[in-house]
């Protein structure tokens, strides 16, 4: 069972201390199945600050289309792999959105939680 660190400086907004606990759930996942982190990354979405609700919003898209792909029919996937590819410019925006908000504000990250 992965439980949630308080997370977020004293410097951190109040409204970044949830979001920050949610980021380090994810950096604490013991199951490193596709299903674990897709839950954890709705949930860190689900408390997302303003700031970066929209990007977190589509990290979490962006993970449920990729997990979807084996579902489709096998004369759907080519095209859907390649709508999926056009997405990675918006995919890599949002990572970066969401890691310009995090670094400031969820100091117990490790340096590495960004780096593939």
């Amino acid at each position: 069972m992965v439980g949630l660190t308080a997370c977020g400086g004293d410097a951190a907004p109040a409204e970044a201390q949830e979001f920050c606990s949610a980021l380090k759930t994810i950096e604490e996942l013991e199951d490193d199945s596709a299903e674990a982190f897709a839950e954890a990354l709705a949930r860190a979405d689900a408390v997302a600050p303003d700031e970066v609700a929209d990007d977190t919003a589509f990290l979490v898209m962006f993970i449920e289309l990729g997990a979807s792909m084996g579902d489709l029919p096998a004369e759907e996937q080519a095209a859907a792999i390649d709508e999926f590819g056009a997405m990675q410019p918006e995919f890599d925006a949002a990572l970066v959105a969401v890691e310009d908000y995090a670094k400031p504000n969820c100091p117990d990250l490790e340096d590495s939680f960004f780096q593939s």
